[in-house]
């Protein structure tokens, strides 16, 4: 029985049974006042991850015997995403100035106020697909914007691609239909070539 079980699961994966890490994209539209196509930068999206949930609990020790916990409310932890970096460090640029969205730096009257959250806040969608370029599975993060922009390393015995990592917050996130309108227009506008690849889909 066991040797049938693992026949199976080998064959299994073979018939991509299975979900494969890298057959994933990441959209999100700027937040309003922010310039620039992100279509290329979507490609070059190396890593980044379904978010988790976590519920906060309390401990209930009023009663005799065990604690119990009891469901105070939920959480979740930031995401990070890696992109690769052009020559020109666009992407890098793209993130500070969305930054002078929520805080009045170094391009603004340096007062560093922080500004309104509905201006700089947006969704971010992540759509895992099949072997075909079907979406089989997606969430949707809402309010999401970058906290951290993580520092990129130089180094002269170093000659490996740059990268650059982006923390991102938001407040809640929802499964949604991989295959729906909204995301297909989404889709096509956001991947080279008009839509992604069927071997990779990031």
């Amino acid at each position: 029985m066991a040797l049938e079980g693992l026949n199976r699961m080998n064959a299994s994966i073979r018939l991509g049974a299975y979900a494969r890490k890298y057959n994933y994209s990441i959209f999100f539209a700027s937040p309003k006042g922010l310039k620039g196509n992100t279509r290329d930068m979507f490609m070059r999206c190396e890593t980044f991850g379904f978010p988790g949930q976590n519920i906060a609990t309390s401990v209930d020790d009023i009663r005799v015997g065990p604690a119990r916990e009891h469901a105070i409310g939920v959480t979740y932890a930031p995401l990070t995403a890696t992109f690769l970096s052009t020559a020109n460090f666009w992407e890098r640029t793209y993130f500070t100035e969305w930054h002078e969205l929520m805080f009045d730096g170094p391009k603004g009257n340096k007062t560093f106020r922080m500004k309104y959250y509905n201006n700089y806040v947006t969704d971010l969608d992540v759509v895992q697909y099949d072997d075909t370029g079907n979406g089989t599975y997606a969430i949707r993060l809402f309010d999401t914007f970058p906290k951290t922009i993580v520092q990129q390393d130089v180094a002269l015995a170093d000659s490996e691609l740059h990268r650059m990592s982006i923390e991102f917050v938001f407040h809640h996130w929802e499964e949604i239909d991989p295959e729906e309108k909204a995301l297909q227009i989404k889709r096509k506008d956001s991947v080279a070539d008009g839509g992604v690849p069927i071997s990779k889909a990031h």
